[in-house]
């Protein structure tokens, strides 16, 4: 529904805008390419495990292994980086996607679980 939303503000603001009309058949394209990385997330649950390991579940109830590789408090938003299957998933979650409580978890897990290589000249933070 957000999404569909989404496109209706873009159509009114090109719309209302110096754009060529012409300019509104990209809303479509744009819609349809959203549309279709949706649907290819075939996953709906992430699970963190306390071993530090980390398993996306499906619709079916099927486990898909993945390892956490960051996370980034972005403002409102974090950032989480999975592989899985050789491929980078980006989650980002907002507050209104995540309440504190389980905002307060994830970067706690990560903390605890995620290797984090030192960089030459910066201090690690404790």
């Amino acid at each position: 529904m957000a999404l569909v939303l989404l496109a209706l503000g873009a159509a009114w603001a090109l719309w209302r805008s110096d754009l060529p009309r012409a300019s509104l058949l990209a809303i479509p394209l744009l819609f349809g390419a959203s549309w279709w990385q949706l649907q290819r997330m075939r996953w709906r649950e992430l699970v963190l495990r306390g071993d530090g390991s980390a398993v996306l579940a499906d619709a079916g109830g099927e486990l898909h292994e993945a390892s956490v590789s960051g996370l980034q408090d972005r403002g409102l938003l974090q950032v989480l980086r999975l592989t899985r299957a050789g491929r980078t998933v980006v989650l980002v979650f907002g507050f209104d996607t995540l309440d504190a409580a389980r905002r307060r978890e994830l970067r706690l897990w990560t903390e605890r679980h995620l290797r984090r290589d030192a960089t030459p000249g910066v201090a690690a933070h404790v």
